[in-house]
């Protein structure tokens, strides 16, 4: 069974967000449909699962555009505290504790079918290429880095992206054991920048839903939620999107350190990723999710290399940088997957 592509512009919604007293409204002109299916997917959750959302108040229709209300919420954004220092470590694992017991308690907790044959390369592999075509000519150093048949990233010589991708497709058997068993109700953009927290209570409204899959599916692999929370802990996102990493460029590599103001930040970044790592084991097998470890180890990368052209827009030096660790870090973590869940001729080389 084949699955069709649903994601439309690569590029997403591209939206703006007004604040008005007490309401908030939330506009889109490109990417219209896909604000109004997240409408329709907070209009259908359940209540104990749609008190963690934006209340839909009033939603506003035109041919080329979309609105809806929401309720003001005055809590920080979660990524803001954690990358500022406003957060202690323990504030910031308490609150992603309570988060991630939501998502398994209440928002996976029922709706389960079983994943469609083809779901991960159709969700995850297809759109790393879809990704990587039209990124292409955007940028002079991104499309350097990316033509690049190898790369060295800080020092460690790796495959390029496209490389590492056609080894993962080449190994049937691990592709296999990549399908996820089920699919079910899912976030789909499961990031920090994505929630508001209010430290003293742990209490957190979760903004941005996706609505549906890339292929247009309202269901989706629980996972793809916690390797985006992963792509925040181990990839960094919140830290290189806030200009945090100083890039030194190669002929055929990158590298980069991290500005002096950001040690706190990784100090609890490396917390929360530790935490993350001892919590899921215990709640994916509790789901009869046998292969979990592997699917997050791959699904995180994908995610990362997907998202690094997206970043450019608009073109600009702070912008490639951020294109540029997301993509090298993707490439990182890809290989290690690669090297760690055995397919041959992927290792990561000194």
């Amino acid at each position: 069974m084949s699955i069709a592509r649903a994601e439309g512009d690569w590029r997403g919604v591209m939206r703006d967000v007004r604040v008005s007293g007490s309401r908030v409204t939330k506009r889109a002109t490109h990417g219209r449909d896909k604000l109004l299916r997240e409408v329709a997917w907070l209009k259908a959750l359940p209540p104990r699962a749609a008190e963690r959302f934006p209340r839909v108040l009033e939603v506003r229709t035109g041919a080329d555009w979309a609105e809806y209300d929401m309720d003001f919420c005055p809590w920080p954004e979660l990524s803001r505290v954690l990358v500022d220092g406003t957060l202690t470590v323990g504030e910031a694992v308490g609150g992603t504790r309570s988060i991630v017991a939501f998502a398994f308690d209440v928002l996976y907790a029922d709706h389960h079918r079983p994943a469609p044959e083809g779901f991960f390369h159709a969700s995850y592999v297809d759109k790393f290429w879809r990704r990587a075509s039209a990124g292409r000519g955007l940028s002079a150093r991104f499309d350097r880095l990316c033509a690049a048949g190898s790369l060295e990233i800080n020092g460690r010589l790796h495959r390029s992206a496209a490389e590492l991708v056609r080894a993962l497709e080449r190994d049937t058997e691990l592709l296999a054991r990549l399908n996820p068993p089920r699919v079910g109700r899912f976030h789909g953009d499961f990031k920090f920048d994505n929630v508001l927290l209010e430290p003293a209570t742990n209490r957190f409204l979760l903004l941005d839903p996706r609505g549906s899959t890339v292929t247009g599916d309202a269901d989706s692999d629980y996972l793809e939620d916690l390797a985006k929370l992963r792509t925040c802990t181990r990839g960094l996102y919140d830290l290189v999107r806030a200009g945090a990493a100083r890039v030194t460029e190669g002929i055929d590599g990158l590298s980069w350190e991290w500005a002096l103001w950001a040690k706190p930040a990784l100090e609890r970044f490396a917390a929360l990723d530790a935490w993350l790592s001892e919590e899921l084991p215990a709640r994916a097998l509790a789901r009869g999710d046998t292969d979990w470890r592997v699917r997050w180890d791959f699904v995180t990368p994908l995610l990362l290399l997907a998202n690094a052209p997206f970043q450019l827009a608009p073109v600009n030096p702070r912008t490639e940088d951020i294109a540029l660790v997301l993509h090298a870090t993707g490439v990182r973590l890809l290989a290690e997957a690669l090297e760690r869940h055995g397919t041959r001729n992927a290792e990561v080389r000194p």
